[in-house]
């Protein structure tokens, strides 16, 4: 295929994959996983669709140490919270609205978002699903700077811990509770006014955002649009509705309602959560 960037104008420190080749299956997939990155990043459909075809990891990772694959979940809810869907995009009026944004920028954040559900789609078909471990240097670096470790969104080490969700080797948890010790805070906003609680219920991880609470995380939180965790969990419930991953936000809404979840919560554009998800209306 035609390289869409040059591998050397590709710095593997600028991304949280394990630079061991022995993570990868050969050396053409850790330099597709770059590429895939990049083509994520610029929302090119059909270099993405080509680079997955060819094999390349749905595992490669943003800086957050998040997976191109989990991170469409939140992309993909971002415009339904926006009021865009699977063939529609976000209305800009609603962009700017929510978010208070200038008109350039609300374009920017339409344009961003326009491909969510395709580029989700072609990354949950892609037959490479590995998980690709996370350098070991960069775990250690979010620990050692975890208050003022910021990825290039401005997300804190907190988002960056529970975005460790497929990473099985890690001592999760004790990573958070580390991290929490050393004066991250808990409730610390970063991409558009998400706290990692938020991340995690976007990710239907309930033991993460048990842990959060108990740490003193606010159910009450919201983002800079005054989307609480609920309004969250149902824009995630709306992007998929095959059985597995329904029944895994179904039980993220229940989780959080039962631990006092405002219902009647309305965002800026007017809307409580139960707007983006049909079970509860």
């Amino acid at each position: 295929m035609q390289l869409a960037q040059s591998i050397a104008d590709l710095r593997y420190g600028v991304f949280p994959m394990n630079p061991n080749p022995n993570a990868f299956r050969n050396d053409a997939e850790q330099q597709m996983g770059l590429l895939a990155l990049d083509a994520f990043h610029r929302k090119d459909v059909g270099a993405l669709k080509q680079l997955m075809d060819q094999g390349a990891p749905a595992g490669a990772r943003l800086d957050c140490a998040l997976s191109i694959r989990l991170e469409a979940d939140f992309v993909a809810a971002l415009k339904v919270i926006l009021g865009g869907d699977r063939a529609t995009d976000a209305p800009l009026e609603k962009i700017q609205q929510a978010f208070d944004y200038t008109p350039e920028i609300a374009a920017a954040i339409q344009t961003y978002t326009r491909d969510a559900f395709v580029i989700r789609d072609i990354l949950c078909a892609a037959e490479n699903q590995a998980s690709i471990p996370l350098a070991p240097e960069f775990i250690e670096h979010v620990l050692n700077n975890a208050a003022g470790f910021r990825d290039s969104l401005g997300n804190s080490s907190l988002m960056t811990a529970t975005c460790m969700i497929d990473q099985h080797a890690v001592p999760v948890n004790e990573f958070i509770v580390k991290l929490l010790r050393r004066g991250i805070a808990v409730d610390f906003q970063g991409y558009f006014g998400c706290t990692a609680s938020m991340w995690s219920v976007i990710l239907t991880d309930i033991p993460r955002v048990a842990l959060l609470l108990e740490h003193g995380a606010s159910i009450d939180a919201v983002d800079f649009a005054g989307n609480g965790l609920l309004h969250w969990a149902s824009a995630t419930a709306a992007i998929d509705h095959t059985s597995q991953h329904r029944e895994r936000a179904e039980r993220m809404i229940a989780w959080l309602i039962d631990h006092g979840a405002n219902e009647q919560r309305t965002n800026k554009l007017g809307l409580m959560a139960s707007a983006y998800f049909d079970s509860l209306r």
